[in-house]
């Protein structure tokens, strides 16, 4: 039996609702990843300091700090991580709709949903992620 992907698991509350949501959300989101990551790798520096293949980002030049938005992708994550966190975030948008914006209280209770399905190790590589999703359909109203 061949083993699932990352990318293919989901919720036990996904739907086929929130697939069809989030095929037409995904291109959407990809555009505007790959804009992002070709904005952040043209100030990276030498040393990989805004944008890397590093698991963990080394010291943000203080000059160009402000290049990397709290609310933006992780530094140096690739689309099929970030997919995954967009990708939950989307379909949480339509079963949390009683949670207009993102909180704390919503935080721990998508995080919890997430590493029932995903395991706990990936959560803070995608968090960010998962709030995109979620905002998505948000910010054109």
């Amino acid at each position: 039996m061949p083993t699932k992907v990352v990318g293919d698991l989901q919720p036990i509350w996904w739907s086929a609702e929130y697939a069809i949501i989030w095929q037409k959300a995904e291109p959407n989101l990809r555009s505007e990843f790959q804009r992002r990551y070709r904005e952040q790798a043209k100030h990276q520096g030498p040393d990989n300091s805004v944008l890397g293949n590093v698991k963990v980002p080394r010291n943000i030049d203080v000059e160009r700090a402000h290049l990397v938005s709290e609310l933006d992708w992780e530094t140096g994550m690739k689309w099929d991580d970030a997919r995954v966190g967009l990708r939950f975030g989307v379909g949480a948008r339509a079963k949390y709709q009683d949670h207009a914006r993102w909180t704390d209280e919503l935080e721990v209770l998508l995080r919890e949903d997430f590493e029932k399905t995903y395991g706990e190790r990936l959560w803070n590589k995608v968090k960010r992620a998962v709030r995109r999703g979620f905002e998505h359909g948000t910010q054109r109203k």
